[in-house]
C-alpha cells in the first residue's frame, strides 16, 4: 500500500463518516464512563481514528481510564506497510498518564514511552462520542515545542470505517486521470453542470467542494462521497475529462479541473478533513457555550485553559471564533474577580486578626459574605490588645471617637450591639487612664511655653496659639477626667491675663481700623467662648458693631466659619476646617493609615480626603437640607425635590460571589426640597461626596461637638433672617464657592 505524500493532518471521525459496520457488538472491549451534567463530552476507555503525522496517514488507538480526573492508559501506533515514525515504536502500548477536566471536556495526558527523541503531550477534546486530538513533542524540560500530529477519533472503534478510508486515500494516491471516450452518463453530465457553475463563482477550488455534497453526486457515482469507492472515483474523472468534457475551451479547462479533484486524494482528505474537524468543534462549542452560560464552578485556570486550546486546534479556521464568547468570557471573569477580591478580603481578617484599626477599615460597609463571622471572631480580641497597647493622645482619641460614636447610635460592625458597647466601655475605661497621664505632659509643655509673669499682649497672642496647638494635639481628651483640670488651668490663666489686659485690648482695638485687622485682632487674642465671658463684654459688642456688615453672624456660635464663607476668606476657612475638624479626623486619619497597609490605592485617595478634611460639607449640606423647610415660599414655581436614604440591606451570594437575592430590612426616607438653581449642588454634596452619600459622615458630625454647634448655628442664622437678605444670599454662595475650592483640591 502506498500512502499519499502530504503536509495536511489527516483526521477521520468514524461515527460522523456513518460508514462501515458497526462497532457496538460484544467484545469491542469499549469502556464508557456516564456523562454528568456538568461533563462536557463522553470520556471512553477506547478512542480509535487516523492522524497525519510527517506526511503519513497513521491509524492509532488510545485505552484511557479515568479515576477522578487522574487518566491513565496506553497509545498504540498501528503499521502502516512497516514505515517508521517520530512518534513512537509502532504496534506497541505506549503507556500515558495525565488528567480529565470534565467541566471543558479536555483531556491531558503524556507518554512514558522512553523516547530518546522526548515524550509526546496528547490532547483531545471530547463532544460527545468524538474527539480533536493533537500530539505535541517535549522538551527536555517538559516545555512543550512543535505539533507533531493532529487528528480525530472516535470513541468506538470501526474497522470497516478505518479500512475504506486508508485504503481510498491509498488508492487514489499518485494516480493520474485519462480520458475515457465514449457515452457521458447523463447523470454525470448534470452534475458537471452543477460544479462548472459553482466554479464560476469566483472561488473555483473553495466552491467546487460544494459540488460533492450536491444530492447529484450520489446518482452520478453511485454513492456520497464519503463512501463511494475509489474505482468509482477514477471512472467518474476519466469520463469528466474524456466524453463528458465540454467542447468550449474555457469549459473544457474547467472539466479538466473537476476531473483532476474528483480524483485527487489530497482533496478527498482535505474535504473530510473540514467536514469532521468542523462538526465536532461545533459541537464541543455549544457544550463550552451551555457550561459558561450555565452555574458550573470555573477557575481562572480553567478559563485560560479554554481559551489555549481553542487556539491550539485552530477553532476560529473551523468557523468557530472565540470572540463569539466574549460576553460569557467576560461575565466569568468578572465573577471570578470579585471572587477573588472577596478571598483575598477575607484572608486578609486572618492576617490583621490582632489588628483593632485594620479590622475596622475591612469592615467598613463590608458586605463580604463571612466577613461578619471574622469579625465576630477577631474584633474583640483585638480591640482588649489595642487599648493595652495605646499609649499616644491619637490613639487615645481614635478610642474615644469610637466609643462615642456606638454611644450615640452609630452602626455596630459585630453581629451582637452589646459587645460594642462592652468594648465602648472598656475603651472609655483606657481613655481615662490614658487622660490621666497625659496631665503632666499638658502641665509639661505649659511651663516651657507659658510666662505666668509676662501680661503683655504677645505673650497672650502665644497663649492662644498654645492653646490651639493643645486643641489639636488632645481635642475631646481635654474633657476626660485629670487632663481636663489641667486644661481648665491653661485657659483659665489665658482668661485672667485677658481681664488684666482689658484697657489694652480695647485701646488695640480701637487702633484697627480695616475688616482685615479686626478679625485678625479677635484671631491673635482670643479662643473659643472668651469674648462670651463678661470681662470681655465691652470688646465683644464693639467688635459686632464695627463688623456688623462683614461678620453678621458673629453672636452664633460657630459664627466665625460663616462669616469666612460670607467674606470669600478662603485661608481662613482652610485654618477653621482644622480646628472643627479635629473631632473626626483622629478616627478618619486612623482610618487611613490602617487602610494604607491593605488598599495603598483606595488609602491614598482617602488620605488626599483626609488631608483637606472641611467643615463646609456639614455647613453647606446644612444649609439644602433645611432650604424647603424653613423657606417654602423661597422654592419657586417648580423646585427640585430630592430623597436621601439610609438603610440595612441583606445580600445573598452564589458559591461564585454572583448576586442572587437583596432583601431591605430596614429604610429611613426623608424628603428635601431646594430651588432649581441649587438642584446640582444638591445631588452633588448628598450624591457624589465619598462621605455623604449616604448620610453616615453627617450622624457622625451631628455628634460631634464643634460640628454640632456648625449645625445649629447654620440652622439658627437661616432662621433669623430671609431668604433673599443679604447675609444669606452672601452665605449661600460663599458656601457653594468653598466646596468647589475643596472639591478641586482633592480632585473631585
Amino acid at each position: 500500500m502506498r500512502t499519499l505524500k502530504t503536509p495536511v493532518l489527516l483526521i477521520c471521525l468514524f461515527s460522523l463518516l456513518g460508514c462501515g459496520e458497526s462497532a457496538s457488538g460484544e467484545g469491542d472491549g469499549d469502556r464508557s464512563y456516564t456523562k454528568k451534567p456538568s461533563q462536557i463530552g463522553n470520556f471512553h476507555g477506547e478512542w480509535t481514528g487516523l492522524v497525519m503525522n510527517a506526511r503519513l496517514l497513521r491509524p492509532v488507538t488510545l485505552s484511557l481510564d479515568n479515576e477522578n480526573g487522574s487518566v491513565s492508559g496506553t497509545l498504540v501506533l498501528h503499521d502502516v506497510e512497516g514505515t517508521r515514525t517520530r512518534l513512537g515504536e509502532i504496534d506497541v502500548d505506549i503507556p500515558l498518564v495525565g488528567e480529565f477536566d470534565p467541566a471543558l471536556g479536555l483531556v491531558s495526558v503524556t507518554t512514558e514511552s522512553g523516547n530518546r527523541l522526548g515524550e509526546l503531550e496528547i490532547e483531545l477534546m471530547l463532544a460527545d462520542d468524538n474527539a480533536l486530538v493533537a500530539m505535541y513533542r517535549l522538551g527536555r524540560r517538559g516545555a512543550r515545542g512543535s505539533r507533531e500530529a493532529k487528528g480525530v477519533l472516535a470513541a468506538k472503534r470501526d474497522r470497516g470505517a478505518l479500512t475504506h478510508l486508508v485504503e481510498t486515500v491509498s488508492a487514489l494516491s499518485n494516480w493520474r486521470s485519462q480520458a475515457v471516450d465514449g457515452k457521458c452518463p447523463r447523470d454525470l453530465a448534470e452534475w458537471l453542470d452543477s460544479a462548472l457553475e459553482l466554479k464560476s463563482r469566483g472561488r473555483p477550488v473553495a466552491d467546487a467542494l460544494l459540488a460533492f455534497e450536491d444530492p447529484g453526486f450520489e446518482d452520478a457515482f453511485g454513492a456520497p462521497y464519503e463512501t463511494v469507492a475509489a474505482d468509482a472515483l477514477k471512472q467518474g474523472s476519466g469520463l469528466l475529462r474524456g466524453a463528458c468534457r465540454p467542447d468550449d475551451r474555457r469549459l473544457g479547462q474547467q472539466a479538466d479541473q473537476v476531473s483532476f479533484m474528483v480524483a485527487d486524494a489530497r482533496t478527498y482528505q482535505d474535504y473530510h478533513l473540514r467536514r469532521l474537524e468542523t462538526a465536532v468543534a461545533a459541537l464541543w462549542v455549544d457544550d463550552i457555550s451551555a457550561t459558561l452560560a450555565d452555574d458550573v464552578a470555573l477557575s481562572g485556570r480553567q478559563l485560560d485553559l479554554l481559551e489555549a486550546r481553542w487556539r491550539d486546534f485552530g477553532l476560529a479556521r473551523l468557523g468557530q471564533e472565540l470572540r463569539s464568547l466574549d460576553p460569557l468570557f467576560a461575565a466569568r471573569r468578572d465573577v471570578l474577580g470579585e471572587r477573588e477580591r472577596r478571598e483575598q478580603k477575607l484572608a486578609m481578617y486572618d492576617e490583621y486578626s490582632e489588628r483593632f484599626d485594620l479590622l475596622l477599615a475591612l469592615a467598613d460597609a463590608d458586605d463580604t459574605e463571612g466577613a461578619q463571622e471574622k469579625l465576630d471572631t477577631y474584633l474583640r480580641p483585638a480591640a482588649e490588645i489595642y487599648a493595652a497597647e495605646a499609649s499616644r493622645p491619637d490613639e487615645a482619641r481614635f478610642m474615644l471617637a469610637w466609643a462615642h460614636g456606638i454611644d450615640s447610635g452609630s452602626a455596630c460592625p459585630l453581629s451582637k450591639a452589646s459587645h460594642c458597647k462592652s468594648i465602648a466601655e472598656d475603651f472609655e475605661d483606657r481613655v481615662e487612664e490614658l487622660a490621666d497621664s497625659f496631665e503632666s505632659e499638658l502641665e509639661q509643655l505649659a511651663d516651657a511655653r507659658l510666662d505666668k509673669k509676662d501680661r503683655s499682649l504677645e505673650q497672650l497672642a502665644a497663649q492662644v496659639i498654645f492653646a490651639a496647638e493643645m486643641r489639636s494635639r488632645y481635642g475631646d481628651l481635654l474633657a476626660v477626667g485629670d487632663l481636663e483640670d489641667a486644661w481648665e488651668d491653661v485657659v483659665d490663666q489665658r482668661r485672667n491675663l485677658q481681664d488684666r489686659l482689658d484697657d489694652t485690648l480695647l485701646e488695640e482695638l480701637e487702633s484697627r481700623t480695616t475688616t482685615t485687622t479686626l478679625i485678625a485682632f479677635e484671631t491673635d487674642y482670643f479662643g473659643p467662648g472668651d469674648l462670651g465671658e463678661r470681662a470681655m463684654r465691652d470688646i465683644d459688642e464693639l467688635l459686632s458693631e464695627r463688623l456688623a456688615a462683614e461678620a453678621p453672624f458673629r453672636r452664633l456660635p460657630a459664627g466665625d466659619y460663616l462669616n469666612a464663607a460670607v467674606n470669600g476668606e478662603t485661608a481662613r476657612l482652610i485654618a477653621l476646617d482644622r480646628e472643627y475638624m479635629q473631632g473626626l479626623k483622629p478616627l478618619l486619619g486612623l482610618a487611613a493609615q490602617s487602610l494604607s497597609m491593605i488598599m495603598p490605592q483606595e488609602a491614598r485617595t482617602m488620605r488626599a480626603e483626609i488631608d483637606n478634611l472641611s467643615a463646609v460639607h456639614v455647613t453647606l449640606g446644612t444649609f439644602l437640607l433645611e432650604y424647603g423647610t424653613t423657606y417654602p415660599d423661597c422654592l419657586g414655581a417648580n423646585p427640585a425635590r430630592f430623597e436621601v436614604l439610609q438603610g440595612q440591606t441583606t445580600v445573598t451570594r452564589d458559591r461564585f460571589g454572583v448576586e442572587i437575592s437583596r432583601v431591605k430590612n430596614w429604610t429611613t426616607r426623608d424628603e428635601y426640597a431646594v430651588p432649581q438653581r441649587l438642584a446640582a449642588m444638591f445631588n452633588q454634596v448628598w450624591r457624589s461626596d465619598f462621605r455623604t452619600s449616604d448620610a453616615r459622615f453627617m450622624d457622625a458630625a451631628l455628634n460631634d461637638a464643634r460640628l454640632s454647634s456648625l449645625v445649629r448655628s447654620t440652622q439658627r442664622a437661616m432662621a433669623e433672617r430671609a431668604c433673599d437678605s443679604p447675609e444669606m444670599m452672601a452665605l449661600e454662595q460663599g458656601l457653594i464657592r468653598y466646596y468647589r475650592n475643596v472639591s478641586a483640591r482633592v480632585g473631585r
